[in-house]
């Protein structure tokens, strides 16, 4: 369990999402590693390190969706605490406050994946007094990451088809 009752001076000047995710590395990489076991067990292949990174990314955008649709860049993150239930999903219990006064807010992953899913992912589901916001800018940063990382996986694609192409022909 991870408890923030009071954020560090260091934590200040990092917007909510960054103070957040900074406090969830290992239980962001335990989630990645039980992604990566559904595939294997699914697809009967190994994760490329690709694959791994691309699980990465996608668990933290969709937490940065779920907090950064409510939050302000100049709301204050007064605590946070957030644990894994025994369902193995993640629990993000903050205190936030904007204007002055201190709103609860809480969000959980839950796992979405059944038998017509191809990904299994995390579905997060955020209760709060705050409205909605409509704020994108730090999810369009993550959204770009992994556009990039797209780009990088059709050029090793295509790499491996002429790399197959190269080994066909030697063959021959």
């Amino acid at each position: 369990m991870i408890k923030l009752i009071n954020i560090l001076k260091e934590a200040i000047n990092k917007n909510i999402v960054d103070t957040i995710l900074d406090e969830l590395k290992p239980t962001i990489e335990d989630m990645v590693a039980e992604i990566e076991e559904w595939y294997i067990k699914k697809f009967q292949k190994p994760v490329t390190e690709y694959e791994r990174e691309i699980f990465r990314w996608r668990l933290i955008i969709d937490m940065v969706k779920a907090i950064e649709s409510y939050t302000k860049p100049t709301d204050k993150l007064i605590s946070v605490n957030a644990r894994r239930s025994r369902k193995g999903s993640i629990q993000i219990n903050a205190e936030i406050e904007r204007d002055g006064t201190v709103y609860p807010f809480e969000t959980e992953a839950i796992l979405a994946g059944g038998h017509s899913i191809q990904e299994l992912h995390y579905r997060y589901i955020t209760k709060t007094r705050l409205g909605k916001t409509g704020n994108s800018d730090i999810t369009n940063v993550y959204k770009d990451k992994i556009k990039q990382l797209s780009k990088i996986e059709k050029i090793n694609q295509e790499i491996e088809s002429f790399q197959t192409r190269i080994d066909n022909a030697n063959k021959e």
